[in-house]
């Protein structure tokens, strides 16, 4: 089963997103939008 992780911290924060079922260029391009809202709402 196709699986993506993305960690990343920085000062006073810690974030990790897992994907299932999604192929390399899905998961990058959609890690890469998540981590951006999730950062905006922190």
């Amino acid at each position: 089963m196709p699986l993506g992780i993305c960690v990343w911290a920085d000062r006073g924060s810690l974030g990790m997103v897992v994907m299932y079922v999604k192929s390399a260029d899905q998961a990058k391009a959609e890690f890469t939008a998540i981590r951006g809202q999730v950062e905006q709402q922190s």
